[in-house]
């Protein structure tokens, strides 16, 4: 199995009932718009995560309380994030 030195994580809550379809392109949302946050303030990391291949993992948290720790943990962390709120129009 391949080492990577950068993966984007992807969170997703388990207490929102969404499709398949629905998850996906809240996927994608979360990753480009973190993946440009990468790129305008660690661009060096943003380039190293491109050549390695974009490696990402999803994981679920239980609820809004667990998602908003993890961003907070993110924050203090310096590692660029997005936090996605569903607008409806997908």
């Amino acid at each position: 199995m391949a080492e990577f030195k950068f993966k984007q994580v992807l969170v997703f809550r388990s207490d929102l009932k969404m499709s398949k379809g629905k998850i996906a392109a809240q996927a994608g949302h979360a990753a480009v718009s973190s993946a440009e946050e990468a790129r305008i303030r660690y661009e060096e990391w943003w380039k190293a995560w491109i050549l390695e291949g974009q490696c990402k993992i999803a994981v679920k948290v239980k609820n809004e309380e667990e998602l908003l720790k993890l961003e907070k943990m993110a924050e203090e962390m310096e590692l660029p994030h997005a936090l996605i709120i569903d607008r409806g129009l997908t």
